[in-house]
């Protein structure tokens, strides 16, 4: 394979046009009468032309499209798009990847502009904005569009689509639910012509990771992106067939673009002489389907967004404690004899152990003597004996009502917009959430997760954010504006766990939000790994980790089995099999954990020895450079077949597993089971795991024939791993 190619051509006549090529994906954009505008996609590899020409694709035309400029935003309620100079062209060559800057100058308001693209050889590119205020006073920015404008024309598409109805020939992608527990339910959508939007508002839907396909049934390609940032934001997109300054209906079409910050205004004061940086918009296109979009993005996300892996290692196979010092070492026992690598404990070390102020007491991170009568080191220590690691849980960003740091935290908390929560406990049991807009703030929360790190010397720290409402409903006064906290809080939460994995690179961060709250590429890249969902629950927890693998590579994402009603649904061996698929995690009362009181279940430990075994031997060996297949992109049981697809397979095509999920209806149905993953030109070892069944088959049959199986009843699972032989 050739190596990755990405590269910028710009012409600076006049016109100025900058393409950039990264892999087969172009995307170029310039500057035509002072707004600098975006003039076009495509997924072959071409360079665009300013002409008509039989041989190569043409650069759009701007007044095909209401709002054609790249990027919007505006500076004290006045829109910022129009009137820029070209100032300066810098490229910055790193080892593995090119960043271009555009520095624009606005010829009337105090204000630089520059648009920052990385390209690394993917089929995605990441784009931002720096916005320096070059004025003597403060500056309120308000609405940000990061990146927007014109994607694509497609002209006589009712030409390439054999469904007649469809009103355009786009079809949208994104995530259905914005609640809890319903993380990742992916769907598509008939994009008609007109406007769609979907986002997450800045008060709520924190679970609806920033994601978005987008499909041209007619040309077959697929856009793809996501955006780096946990606050509110939105995507819009706008498909027109009626050419500006006509009234006919025709059969091309328009699409344009935009992704926008949402909040309450001012999303951000920026100081004289200030420069800040917007999130990132990382998004590409490729002439292909879902999967080949996704697998160019998860090569992104590898190679130039995620933080290096802690210890020079990943996928880590965790466990969980009780919170007593006696059952504990018994689960550890368990643990290392089981295969698992880290052993920590949740929210239950803290607090005295007769208390039920779990959440309440956070900011009070002392040590349970009652628990731990020795100290947590005693069992950090019995830990590494059994050669595991030992890790704890906290939430530092919540102070609760009820602990006895909130007598002393004035000042710490959010405030909100009605004053209501000055103090920062609007409910009793609850408590405050930490601003780290605030500088007093952000260095308290700061400085008590390095004082806990290096006090228990843990290997592993899971952090979690359970509390969210009081930061969108915050402001602070900033140079004589109340600005808006999100924007801000996310930045600083950002560049604190970037310092932390600098000073402690070889403790294991885990990000856990409330299972889901903040899977964002801006909140995951400086974690190990990312938990996705507190929802272990079949069917709808295949669906879960179904879309949550189209956004983030398989080996950042923990999924676990445990005790909360995963066991009303489904047997076991569906239960845990989904985990094989990214990074698993099994709580207390599975496999490890059962209480004193009880005898232990040998056949439930068998079970998950056996899928340990599996994922230890064989799927660790090629998840950090594998690419993974959806099958049945949606899939939970509104889906007809009621059957849940995913297949992982190494980047060589040596190794492949794939996982068939009956989701739906207990009547017998036969599946056929086709890889994609694989060479059709090699010889595989067909594994069956329900029975143990092995033999030899040639990938073309795999990958075009199919293996054809029963499957007998709801809930119930399969197993297929191939490895390549002679």
């Amino acid at each position: 394979m050739k190596e990755k190619f990405y590269d910028v051509y710009i012409s600076e006549g006049e016109n100025l046009t900058v393409t950039y090529r990264t892999g087969l994906t172009t995307y170029t954009e310039g500057l035509r009468d002072g707004i600098f505008t975006a003039l076009g996609w495509n997924g072959a590899g071409y360079m665009p032309f300013p002409h008509d020409s039989w041989d190569n694709p043409q650069i759009l035309t701007a007044a095909d499209f209401a709002e054609s400029f790249a990027f919007k935003f505006d500076i004290n309620g006045q829109s910022i798009m129009s009137h820029f100079v070209c100032e300066e062209i810098k490229k910055e060559q790193s080892e593995k990847s090119l960043t271009v800057k555009i520095i624009l100058k606005h010829g009337f308001i105090p204000v630089k502009v520059t648009v920052c693209t990385l390209l690394d050889g993917s089929p995605v590119l990441s784009r931002w904005l720096e916005i320096e205020n070059t004025g003597e006073t403060a500056a309120a920015l308000g609405e940000m569009h990061i990146l927007c404008g014109g994607l694509e024309t497609t002209k006589r598409w009712k030409n390439h689509i054999t469904d007649q109805t469809k009103e355009s020939p786009y079809r949208l992608g994104y995530f259905k639910h914005t609640v809890h527990m319903h993380e990742g339910m992916f769907r598509w959508h008939d994009l008609p012509m007109d406007c769609l939007s979907f986002g997450a508002r800045y008060t709520r839907a924190r679970y609806r990771h920033p994601f978005f396909v987008l499909e041209n049934r007619a040309k077959g390609t697929t856009f793809i992106g996501q955006l780096a940032y946990s606050g509110g934001y939105r995507f819009s997109f706008d498909v027109n067939s009626e050419k500006l300054g006509t009234s006919t209906i025709q059969d091309d079409c328009c699409l344009a673009f935009s992704a926008e910050i949402e909040a309450l205004n001012p999303l951000r004061v920026i100081a004289p002489r200030e420069t800040i940086k917007t999130p990132e918009l990382i998004m590409g296109m490729v002439n292909g389907d879902l999967d080949k979009a996704v697998n160019g993005m998860h090569s992104f996300i590898r190679n130039s967004v995620m933080y290096p892996r802690a210890r020079d290692r990943g996928c880590w196979v965790e466990t969980a404690g009780h919170g007593n010092i006696e059952e504990d070492k018994i689960c550890v026992d368990r643990a290392a004899e089981m295969g698992y690598d880290i052993f920590y404990i949740d929210a239950n070390w803290y607090y005295p152990i007769a208390s039920t102020r779990a959440l309440s007491s956070v900011g009070d991170w002392k040590v349970d003597t009652s628990r731990y009568p020795n100290g947590i080191g005693e069992l950090r220590d019995y830990c590494h004996e059994k050669g595991l690691l030992f890790g704890l849980w906290m939430e530092p960003e919540r102070i609760g009502s009820l602990s006895n740091t909130a007598k002393e935290s004035a000042g710490l908390v959010a405030m909100g917009y009605n004053q209501k929560n000055n103090g920062g406990f609007p409910q009793k049991g609850v408590g405050g959430i930490v601003d780290l807009a605030k500088d007093k703030s952000y260095a308290w929360v700061e400085n008590n997760i390095i004082k806990m790190i290096e006090y228990t010397k843990v290997d592993m720290f899971r952090l979690d954010f359970n509390h969210i409402y009081d930061v969108p409903y915050s402001g602070n006064m900033r140079d004589g504006y109340f600005e808006n906290c999100d924007w801000r809080y996310n930045e600083r939460f950002q560049a604190m766990y970037e310092r932390l994995r600098r000073r402690f690179p070889d403790v294991v961060f885990e990000n856990c939000a409330s299972g889901g709250g903040r899977t964002d590429l801006g909140a995951v890249k400086y974690f190990c790994h990312t938990w996705i969902t507190d929802n272990p629950v079949s069917p709808r927890s295949f669906d879960i980790t179904n879309g949550m693998t189209m956004c983030l590579p398989p080996e950042r994402i923990d999924r676990l089995t445990t005790t909360m009603d995963a066991h009303t649904m489904a047997d076991l061996d569906f239960q845990i099999r989904q985990m094989l698929f990214v990074r698993p995690t099994a709580h207390h009362g599975h496999g490890c954990g059962t209480p004193l009181s009880a005898t232990e279940n040998p056949v439930m430990q068998e079970r998950f020895k056996h899928f340990l075994d599996l994922y230890n031997h064989f799927v660790r060996t090629f998840i950090e450079e594998s690419e993974i297949y959806h099958h049945t992109p949606a899939a939970d049981g509104e889906d007809s077949r009621g059957i849940g697809i995913l297949e992982l397979a190494a980047k060589d095509s040596s190794r492949a597993m794939l996982g068939i999920f009956r989701l739906a209806d207990s009547a017998d149905m036969e599946i056929n089971a086709r890889f994609k993953g694989i060479d059709a030109s090699k010889n595989y070892l067909v594994h069956l795991d329900n029975t143990n069944e092995e033999f030899v088959c040639k990938g073309r049959i795999l990958k075009y024939e199919g293996l054809k199986l029963h499957s007998d009843a709801s809930l119930t699972s399969e197993l297929i791993l191939l490895t390549e032989c002679g």
